[in-house]
């Protein structure tokens, strides 16, 4: 049975050094957003809780830190702060309990500061939404999640061309031909 009481569990960056998101947005026709974390001890947690319904008070990344200081633009890449990405979650289900994949934090910024190299296609597509994987990484020095985008895919397609991103989506879950 799956226990969906968070009342007596608390979430920090000490529990959640990271966590990976697969996400899709569509705001064509109407606007429908829904996806999944995984964290590494805790299991998987899907949003919106219910079926058809909008996640209401949804927290997104600002694009960079004056952004976020100042609060004024808000877009889907960038910094979200831990109050902010722990808000999210509580608006999630827990749909599996368990331990999923474990990745050292230091092997992760050394593949997403050293290994970033992708190509991109654009696809006219008319009201077809988005799909996007992220990982959100805990940066002590600006005790803020920074969020990197690993596959995406819609409009713009983003093709990630290092070996060792694509090794990590598949660690995960996640290959490059599907999510």
């Amino acid at each position: 049975m799956v226990n969906n009481d968070f009342k007596d569990f608390k979430w920090s960056v000490k529990n959640t050094p990271y966590l990976i998101q697969d996400d899709y947005i569509n705001i064509g026709r109407s606007y429908i957003h829904n996806g999944k974390f995984l964290h590494p001890k805790f299991g998987i947690y899907t949003y919106p809780q219910t079926a058809n319904e909008i996640p209401l008070g949804w927290r997104q990344c600002f694009s960079d830190l004056e952004d976020m200081q100042q609060r004024s633009i808000r877009n889907f890449y960038g910094y979200l702060t831990p109050e902010d990405l722990f808000q999210n979650l509580e608006k999630c289900k827990l749909e599996f309990s368990g331990s999923l994949h474990s990745i050292d934090v230091k092997e992760l910024n050394d593949i997403i500061n050293k290994d970033v190299k992708f190509d991109y296609k654009y696809t006219p597509i008319c009201d077809g939404g988005y799909e996007s994987v992220n990982i959100y990484i805990y940066i002590q020095e600006l005790k803020l999640y920074r969020r990197f985008t690993l596959k995406h895919s819609g409009e713009y397609t983003i093709y990630q061309e290092s070996e060792r991103i694509n090794n990590l989506l598949k660690k995960v879950g996640f290959n490059e031909t599907n999510t």
